[in-house]
């Protein structure tokens, strides 16, 4: 379900199919640069599936 977005509590703007049908998601950026600070940050991906269920992925990244 790709209205229930989020990356940690920022809910997507933008979602859509790439050319091979993987999901593209964007945030708006002033949300995203508020919560992160150069060096590490550990970002949450959850939503719910079309099925109901919940899931979340998380990964650190190194913010320049």
């Amino acid at each position: 379900d790709r209205v229930s977005l989020m990356l940690n509590d920022i809910p997507a703007l933008y979602t859509k199919s790439d050319a091979c049908g993987d999901l593209v998601v964007k945030f708006d950026r002033a949300d995203v640069k508020g919560i992160v600070e150069p060096g590490q940050a550990t970002l949450t991906l959850y939503g719910t599936l079309v099925t109901g269920m919940e899931f979340a992925a998380q990964d650190t990244i190194t913010v320049k």
